[in-house]
């Protein structure tokens, strides 16, 4: 089963998008990027979707950290504010869904990058 994982500050934007997408997936949450770190290292999610702005560590320092440590899944960033989306090379893969969105254009966003 295709393991996601989903890292947001948020506890209530974790539940909303996890009942979103599990099912389907193997779905787990972290609150915040420190324990998304660590959940990541001990599950190897094959995506991984992080909020842009959290305290301590936003979402790029969150994947520099993942990338870092060898590992290579996918990502997806989720933020309200598109001004701090970074453009270039380094993160040029990576897709960027803009806040607010609807249900199924998440849902069948999610589903199209794990079916490539």
């Amino acid at each position: 089963m295709y393991k996601i994982s989903i890292v947001d500050d948020d506890e209530s934007v974790l539940d909303y998008l996890a009942n979103l997408l599990d099912g389907p997936y193997d779905v787990s949450t972290a609150k915040g990027p420190i324990e998304g770190f660590a959940r990541y290292v001990d599950q190897r999610h094959d995506l991984v979707i992080v909020d842009l702005v959290m305290p301590f560590l936003d979402g790029y320092g969150l994947i520099d950290k993942i990338e870092a440590a060898g590992h290579n899944p996918k990502f997806v960033i989720l933020t309200g504010s598109p001004e701090n989306v970074q453009k270039g090379d380094t993160y040029s893969d990576i897709l960027v869904i803009i806040k607010p969105f609807s249900d199924q254009v998440f849902v069948n966003t999610i589903a199209k990058l794990i079916s490539t």
